[in-house]
């Protein structure tokens, strides 16, 4: 247990790797920035309700991390399923790396995805993003590297610097229209994307704010929506039931 002092500095205990369980005393107030991160054997923490500010990446890197749990009565963040989020459930800051479903669904109240809040979740092969999801947060889903496919809901303005950094199984990928830009290195060492499913036109491609280090994505062969069949050359996608499918 943690109980001295009523705050917990940056980086205090990073990479304590023989650190398996933490419990934050009454008296603390605040958890400072990467806090406890890449402490790979951290299984569980518990959060009392006197905790008022949890800084950026707090737990990113805790590979083992399964549950997040956080006081009933705190005023600012909840937990969710072993997931930490804010009290409002508009953001989702840290998903707990170490556990092993392979799908996950971010529930409907989220806006946000904050900064590196699956970085190095190992196991997830799919992540459904909702419609009510707006930003997608910076290093939100690096190093998942077993992530297969995502589909970007049209809600979403910009994707974060480093979002899908290597994500080494990352094969395809749907981005809306409404994305304006895609920042520095959002897909770098994403080696076997191969299709990137655009829902808009070319010009509208051409305008997106497309920062250095996303060749992995420029390269990739890239379809244009299209709900009826084209009659010109070039490639097109629509969906079928729901899936994608290449007219």
């Amino acid at each position: 247990m943690i109980t001295s002092g009523d705050s917990i500095g940056d980086s205090a205990f990073s990479n304590c790797s023989s650190l398996t369980s933490v419990v934050i005393g009454g008296n603390v107030t605040s958890i400072g920035g990467y806090a406890f991160s890449s402490c790979s054997s951290l299984t569980s923490v518990v959060i009392p309700d006197s905790v008022t500010s949890i800084g950026d990446s707090a737990f990113d890197g805790c590979s083992s991390l399964t549950n997040i749990e956080v006081s009933a009565n705190n005023a600012n963040y909840q937990s969710i399923d072993g997931n930490l989020y804010t009290k409002d459930g508009k953001t989702l800051i840290q998903y707990a790396s170490g556990k092993t479903a392979t799908s996950f669904t971010i529930p409907d109240s989220v806006t946000s995805i904050g900064d590196e809040a699956f970085r190095g979740c190992s196991s997830l092969t799919s992540v459904k993003i909702p419609d009510s999801v707006t930003s997608i947060g910076n290093g939100a889903f690096s190093s998942c590297d077993s992530l297969m496919s995502v589909e970007i809901p049209g809600s979403v303005t910009s994707i974060g610097e480093y979002a899908f950094y290597g994500c080494s199984s990352l094969t395809s990928v749907v981005i809306p229209d409404s994305v304006t830009s895609i920042g520095d290195s959002a897909f770098d060492g994403c080696s076997s994307l191969t299709s990137v499913y655009y829902k808009g036109t070319a010009s509208e491609w051409s305008a997106i704010s497309n920062s250095y280090g996303n060749s992995f994505l420029t390269n990739a062969t890239r379809y244009y929506y299209s709900e009826t069949e084209p009659t010109e050359e070039g490639n097109y996608w629509h969906y079928v039931d729901g899936e994608v499918t290449v007219w």
